[in-house]
């Protein structure tokens, strides 16, 4: 549901909503938004070896480098780079476990 609809569905303006929401959040709900998008990112990067244009979809980017930029931004390093690290730390551990 885009933002617009959600402020009048609850009869608020855009800018009650966002003083409201940051008020109890602590965040503007943009940085909220971006927050999830990274911590779904990560978990996605993680757990799958799906495509990076088939993440980058999933969390509503329209191009891979729009993901690959906005990840990068918020993490530091490329999905790419993070992908890596993360297979190689699932390696370690699993070899640890003796699996």
């Amino acid at each position: 549901m885009p933002l617009r609809r959600l402020f009048r569905s609850v009869g608020l303006s855009r800018p009650h909503f966002f003083a409201l929401f940051r008020e109890q959040m602590g965040v503007t709900p943009n940085v909220y938004w971006n927050t999830l998008r990274v911590a779904e990112a990560m978990r996605c990067l993680e757990s799958s070896d799906d495509p990076m244009m088939s993440v980058a979809c999933t969390l509503g980017f329209s191009s891979q480098g729009n993901f690959s930029r906005f990840f990068r931004e918020h993490t530091g390093v490329p999905p790419t780079v993070y992908r890596s690290a993360a297979s190689e730390g699932r390696l370690a551990m699993s070899a640890r476990r003796g699996v």
